[in-house]
């Protein structure tokens, strides 16, 4: 195949130009849906902060809903806890136990 052939070839191929009237036409039609599509400022609603899920942000009040419900003092707790000595309840008194067991696991083995 020669030169000429090949270009008469290629040439079968090319899209002829459009006229300028469909060209202007099809530009300002695409124009008009671009302006269409453009977002319009919305207004905030507290439906945002839930947009990830709002049964799933429900679901997680309820369940701290039962939480909180659950550990509420009943009388009964009230009055165990009040048997138990001060001293018992203090935080010192659980640091101070702390550290006696630290001290104990940090000697050598033949000394406990």
């Amino acid at each position: 195949m020669n030169d000429d052939e090949l270009k008469a070839r290629l040439a079968k191929l090319r899209v002829p130009p459009c006229d300028d009237a469909a060209h202007s036409t099809a530009l300002n039609r695409a124009l008009g849906a671009l302006g269409r599509c453009e977002e319009k400022p919305t207004r905030w609603t507290w439906r945002d902060w839930l947009w990830p899920s709002p049964l799933a942000w429900g679901a997680l009040a309820a369940v701290w809903a039962l939480v909180l419900a659950r550990e509420s003092p009943s009388p009964a707790r009230v009055e165990s806890f009040a048997a138990v000595p001060s001293q018992s309840r203090h935080p010192f008194f659980a640091y101070a136990d702390y550290q006696e067991l630290l001290r104990q696991f940090q000697q050598p083995p033949g000394t406990r």
